[in-house]
């Protein structure tokens, strides 16, 4: 089985585009808000990758009220 087999809601860190996807907001937005926000605990660099921490990311989502 390979990493990109597994269920979303199995694996450890999700790329943008699966975010995206995911949480229903657009990969554009995703970035942006990365970019504007160097401090968030959700997001890992992988090399030049970015991943999102999938569990942390949610908790982040239930926290917010406008993006």
């Amino acid at each position: 089985m390979k990493r990109s087999d597994l269920p979303i809601e199995s694996r450890y860190a999700i790329t943008i585009e699966e975010a995206a996807g995911y949480s229903l907001i657009g990969e554009n937005r995703l970035r942006k808000i990365i970019e504007c926000d160097q401090t968030l605990e959700w997001v890992m660099h992988v090399g030049s990758q970015v991943r999102i921490k999938r569990e942390l990311f949610e908790r982040w989502l239930d926290e917010q009220y406008h993006l």
